[in-house]
């Protein structure tokens, strides 16, 4: 945990989870509320390879895809969708998701990122990083500091796609979301036992 934040230069809350969909959805649930929605790309992985699971952590929440070439968030598009009138006929976004590296393994710079983050937040709309790849974004270039500076409220660190197994990690850079975080982790079946050994 304290290597997690040494790399990421963040005093955060870390906790290691069995597989990145159990980071991922666990973060989104903790954005939003069940009638709410969270904002992701289309083709991000919460979207297309999760088999529903940030709907079922999140008891219903669902999530919007927005456009964008190779796995990048269109400004215009999220633009469009933070335009959107709230009505109570379907959920409203609560969160936005970034991919970083994206499932087409395009990288945001920096500066792509923190304007997407600076639009959701001036929206009130809490920010997870699927950091499944950022290791990938690294090696390209990207500041993994960056993102606690930015703003981004949870990431999902990924270490299977590093070569680690059942570690991926959930770091919460907004504590006020971090109240009763461990219950929420042992209900999920994500607290391991004896996990120092991992």
């Amino acid at each position: 945990a304290d290597a997690v934040r040494g790399l990421l230069d963040v005093d955060a809350d870390v906790r290691f989870v069995f597989s990145g969909t159990a980071a991922n959805s666990i973060a989104l649930s903790m954005l939003a509320q069940p009638f709410e929605a969270v904002l992701a790309h289309h083709t991000a992985h919460v979207c297309t390879d999760e088999t529903g699971a940030p709907g079922f952590f999140g008891h219903g929440m669902g999530l919007i895809g927005l456009p964008g070439y190779s796995g990048k968030i269109d400004v215009d598009g999220l633009c469009a969708a933070l335009d959107e009138p709230v009505v109570g006929h379907r959920q409203p976004p609560a969160a936005l998701t970034l991919t970083q590296a994206t499932e087409y393994g395009t990288v945001y710079s920096e500066d792509e990122m923190a304007l997407l983050i600076r639009m959701a937040k001036g929206a009130n709309l809490g920010v997870h990083v699927d950091g499944a790849r950022l290791a990938n974004a690294v090696a390209a270039g990207f500041d993994p500091k960056s993102l606690g500076r930015m703003g981004v409220d949870i990431i999902s660190l990924g270490g299977a796609k590093a070569g680690a197994h059942g570690v991926e990690a959930l770091v919460v850079l907004n504590r006020s979301l971090s109240s009763r975080l461990d219950n929420r982790l042992k209900q999920s079946g994500q607290t391991a036992s004896k996990g120092r050994l991992l």
